[in-house]
């Protein structure tokens, strides 16, 4: 039989194996302090009503499963460790802006590399419409002789899945995909950049009738967000390096009608309000590093790794819209008031590692790892949209306050390492592992 994961977030250990039932043996007469007796047993300090040693389980075979999480209970990517714990493999120092490293990854690496040549290893074939920002030409037709020198030229002469090719440079425009399907793929992220105007709402704006578009070897960023999804089902956005963006930096929102969305060895940092917003819709984040998400910089609150949360168009939010979303092989570290919060929403986190959290900026509290809670906004929290989160081998470690709060909902911990929660930052109090209670926290 599997065994059961010890979880660390739950410190009371129960009569499992039945302790107050007799053994059949005559009371002990010698069982006195410091031992203590039991029907008729006589215990020792440190042992428990079931016959375990203090920190360890009684499991229902009459074993002791000690404190930790078992070695076949790490995720892949991450190693036991000596203290019945799993420890990531990742770089010993952060990596550099631009590069990244996700659990399984001892070394730093660009996002994607570029490939020989103007087109790198962009797959081309007979409907492939060609960019080249260096082009001066005036008889741009989206060939590779005579390429289009903006993105937005190129998706508007494209027909429906062909091959969008970027060349190397800075494309400084507001790029939407609406009403059909392309493969937008640039040189590489460390070579091409979409820099939004903030004359639309996004950089990239992939919006209705979209659905199935891919989007891979840029970097993003921009005078708003970076990139938005909505209404669009089945768009893969992979190697993209998202950054610096005045708001978040992907936002993916059920606004204009169904959403789904994949994100894949991709990286995010530096933007503000939230690095990933999923609100209402359907989300696979894999091989994803979410790093140093700023505060708003007007009111300084939030700069979340992940958010995940009820879809609430013009304010209004309905229970029944909650986002779904899977999390896995992923690094989520140093933003701000919390890694991942998850809101009126079911999530799943598989092997991924929640870290460094710092306090929200306005007030110096919070810094959580892991939120989960009912769906909250300043007029209240709905008491029928509960969150439901699967977390599994995960590690949540030095983040503020708390490690994991888990608020009016439905979590369950399986092999995940809570460790080294440091002191709230307003005034040095808690710096707790976790904590459940019945209401949910107020709305930030």
């Amino acid at each position: 039989m599997r065994p059961r994961a010890l979880s660390l977030l739950l410190a009371l250990v129960g009569s499992a194996c039945g302790g107050e039932e007799s053994d059949g043996l005559p009371p002990p007469d010698n069982c006195v302090p410091p031992n203590r007796r039991l029907a008729d047993r006589c215990l020792e300090p440190g042992v428990q009503d079931d016959g375990c040693p203090a920190g360890a389980l009684g499991l229902e075979d009459g074993t002791c499963q000690p404190a930790g999480v078992p070695p076949e209970l790490c995720g892949d990517g991450f190693v036991p460790d000596d203290a019945m714990g799993c420890e990531p493999i990742l770089p010993s120092e952060p990596c550099p802006k631009g590069q990244m490293a996700v659990p399984g990854e001892s070394t730093c690496r660009a996002v994607m590399p570029c490939g020989a040549g103007k087109w790198g290893d962009i797959p081309i074939d007979a409907t492939t419409v060609y960019v080249d920002a260096a082009y001066l030409g005036l008889d741009s037709d989206g060939s590779s002789d005579k390429p289009f020198a903006t993105i937005s030229d190129a998706v508007a002469a494209a027909a429906s899945d062909s091959v969008i090719a970027v060349a190397a440079g800075s494309y400084v425009e507001d790029v939407v995909i609406h009403h059909k399907k392309v493969r937008l793929w640039g040189k590489c992220p460390s070579e091409v950049e979409l820099v939004g105007t903030g004359t639309d709402l996004a950089a990239l704006f992939i919006r209705e009738a979209a659905g199935g578009t891919e989007v891979r070897g840029l970097a993003v960023r921009g005078a708003l967000l970076g990139l938005v999804v909505s209404g669009a089902e089945d768009v893969l956005i992979e190697r993209v390096w998202v950054h610096d963006t005045l708001d978040r930096g992907i936002n993916v929102e059920s606004v204009l009608g169904a959403t789904s969305i994949t994100v894949r060895d991709s990286l995010v940092e530096e933007t503000q309000d939230a690095g990933v917003l999923v609100a209402g819709s359907e989300a696979t984040l894999e091989g994803l590093l979410v790093r140093r998400t700023l505060p708003w910089s007007s009111a300084q609150l939030f700069g979340r790794g992940i958010s995940i949360e009820l879809a609430c168009p013009n304010g209004v939010c309905d229970a029944a819209a909650g986002a779904q979303v899977l999390v896995r092989d992923s690094l989520v570290e140093e933003n701000h008031d919390v890694g991942v919060s998850i809101m009126g929403s079911d999530a799943t986190l598989d092997g991924v590692v929640i870290r460094g959290t710092q306090p929200r900026a306005s007030d110096q509290r919070q810094g959580w790892g892991i939120a989960v809670q009912l769906a909250c906004t300043a007029a209240g929290c709905d008491p029928l949209a509960r969150s439901t989160a699967l977390v599994r081998s995960s590690l949540v470690e030095k983040n503020h306050d708390l490690g994991v709060l888990i608020a009016a909902s439905d979590a369950t911990f399986e092999g995940v390492v809570v460790r080294g929660t440091l002191p709230n930052a307003k005034d040095q109090n808690f710096g707790r592992g976790a904590k459940r209670c019945r209401r949910s926290a107020p709305a930030a």
